[in-house]
């Protein structure tokens, strides 16, 4: 593919997807993108509005919740791993050889990555920890009520819609991230990425 590296990022809300593909950029000048970014693209600038024209009812919307409907509606009809082609389609578009894709939920999109010769880090924690991540972040989507019910709620949620879980069993590698953030580069360091 021209010398195109993909690395998925998967795991559910909040184990720290953002934070290593930040670091990546940051020491080895991979560029980011995220499904959730391709999403928010749709929904506030009408990107690809020409050929999905569901898109035209979230326009505008702020919300976590609609960020995930309308996800789950190109989804529905177009197949579970839309989103993730999309996001591979912008990011060759745009030129990038070093592409993290930030936010692969499911098998599918997992298998999409594969498809490109791309691999997949599923990153893991304790659902405490997760939820602690989650109260402190400061991500715009999850601005309002950061209670530990409303956290159950969407880590079901995504895993109901997306099998976020389930999708470890097919990710190329999957990395216990506790808390230790020195653990975690360590890990990623021995991958050669």
């Amino acid at each position: 593919m021209g010398g195109v590296r993909i690395i998925g990022l998967s795991g559910p809300i909040a184990a720290g997807k953002t934070t290593l593909a930040k670091y990546l950029q940051r020491t080895r000048g991979w560029r980011i993108y995220s499904c959730s970014e391709t999403i928010g693209l749709m929904i506030n600038k009408g990107l690809f509005l020409d050929q999905f024209p569901e898109i035209q009812k979230y326009i505008g919307s702020e919300r976590r919740e609609d960020y995930l409907a309308l996800g789950k509606e190109l989804r529905s009809k177009y197949g579970n791993d839309i989103i993730v082609e999309l996001t591979i389609r912008r990011a060759i578009a745009d030129g990038s050889k070093k592409i993290i894709i930030d936010g692969v939920r499911g098998v599918s999109e997992i298998k999409k990555i594969q498809e490109y010769d791309g691999i997949v880090v599923y990153l893991d924690a304790p659902v405490e920890i997760l939820y602690e991540r989650f109260k402190n972040r400061k991500k715009k989507i999850d601005e309002g009520d950061k209670s530990f019910e409303r956290f159950i709620s969407l880590y079901e949620q995504e895993d109901r819609d997306f099998g976020i879980l389930e999708s470890k069993k097919f990710a190329d590698v999957v990395i216990k991230n506790d808390g230790n953030f020195d653990r975690l580069i360590r890990i990623v360091e021995t991958l050669c990425i």
